[in-house]
């Protein structure tokens, strides 16, 4: 989503500026592969309505002078999106089911409230950068704000500035895209703040951070105009600060955030494993069970899809049917879970010859799962 939002914000810009037909054609390309991305990115259509509207106010000549590129370009999109919309439209039937099971509209969210869900949400998103961000760690360090002290400043400052400047397209789109961007995360009322539906803002923000630096530069160089001592210290305060946050970046993230034991459990490290033992002692001989639900065997199926792994997804009621005459080797798999005592009470009641082995985390060396082997 980050990419293709840059990709249509600097070939529109290129098109706006040079009026060349191939960045229309290109901004509209672009525009159209983001809808293979990710849901939030169709907040696009929101900036073109939006944008549409305040060049209509502010820069009616040149809509008018352009109206044809604008058309072609317009063309251009509807064939890159055709594919995806058909997809959507005769193919899938449930391409909306996630959307409105997070939304505040849901009565199992809003506690029949939607309002008062909606404004919780906003609030929750707005702050997400500067005070409390996702506390998921599959996408932040949980809790974490996802700017530092400093870029948070700079950030703010960048959308005072944008504010200031409403009038020139280049600030205003700015604003466009960041407001729009925001709101498959406000219109949730689940897991909010939520890194990955606000991923949208990336470009955006960042770009906002950078023009926060950019005025303060502006500032300090108009306040010491002839000064060299005190330009050069203000330019090396502020990379001493970009400096600091590099070096708190990194330490967050490949410290901090790679060594959280929160982060192995977010991107399932059970499931990880479990795949892993499966195609390290893949036997063609042998029959294996796991006990798991089927969201959570996911991430099995995806590593072992093309593996030629024998292998069943069995609940609690399968485990128990399991029968106790086997033609061929068996190995269940029982993940450390909150029924994993009395799986393992069952197995070695009904199969009392079964060998059992534990395979441990690499990362702390917590239970994740037991073996137990089976043979005829």
């Amino acid at each position: 989503v980050p990419l293709f939002v840059a990709l249509v914000m600097l070939f529109a810009a290129k098109a706006y500026k040079k009026g060349k037909y191939i960045y229309y054609i290109l901004a509209a390309v672009f525009l159209g592969l983001g809808f293979y991305t990710y849901t939030s990115f169709t907040m696009m259509l929101v900036v073109l309505v939006l944008g549409l509207i305040y060049m209509i106010i502010a820069r009616r000549k040149w809509l008018m002078q352009n109206w044809q590129k604008l058309l072609v370009s317009l063309a251009v999109f509807g064939l890159t999106v055709t594919p995806i919309v058909y997809a959507n439209l005769k193919i899938s039937n449930n391409a909306l089911s996630r959307t409105s099971d997070v939304s505040f509209l849901n009565k199992d969210l809003n506690n029949g409230q939607p309002i008062k869900a909606l404004l919780s949400s906003t609030a929750k998103t707005l702050l997400q950068y500067n005070f409390y961000g996702d506390a998921n760690n599959r996408h932040n360090l949980s809790g974490q704000p996802y700017l530092n002290t400093f870029v948070g400043l700079m950030f703010i400052l960048g959308i005072v500035v944008c504010v200031f400047n409403f009038k020139k397209p280049r600030y205003a789109f700015l604003l466009i895209i960041f407001a729009s961007m925001l709101i498959p995360t406000m219109v949730s009322a689940s897991a909010i703040p939520h890194g990955l539906r606000s991923i949208g803002t990336a470009v955006p923000v960042f770009i906002l951070a950078g023009m926060g630096v950019n005025y303060l530069l502006f500032i300090w160089y108009k306040t010491f105009p002839v000064n060299k001592l005190a330009r050069i210290t203000g330019v090396t305060i502020i990379c001493l600060l970009l400096g600091l946050t590099l070096v708190q970046s990194y330490r967050q993230y490949f410290v901090a955030w790679a060594q959280d034991e929160k982060t192995y459990k977010a991107y399932n490290e059970v499931a990880n494993t479990i795949a892993k033992y499966l195609i390290k002692n893949n036997q063609s001989n042998v029959k294996n069970f796991i006990v798991i639900n089927e969201y959570e065997s996911m991430p099995i199926k995806f590593l072992t899809h093309d593996k030629g792994i024998d292998y069943s997804i069995i609940d609690n009621q399968g485990l128990s049917n399991l029968p106790i005459q086997i033609t061929q080797k068996e190995i269940i798999i029982v993940p450390n879970d909150t029924d994993y005592e009395k799986q393992i009470e069952a197995l070695k009641a009904k199969f009392p010859n079964g060998k059992s082995s534990d395979v441990k985390s690499d990362f702390n060396g917590k239970l994740l799962f037991t073996v137990y082997e089976v043979s005829p």
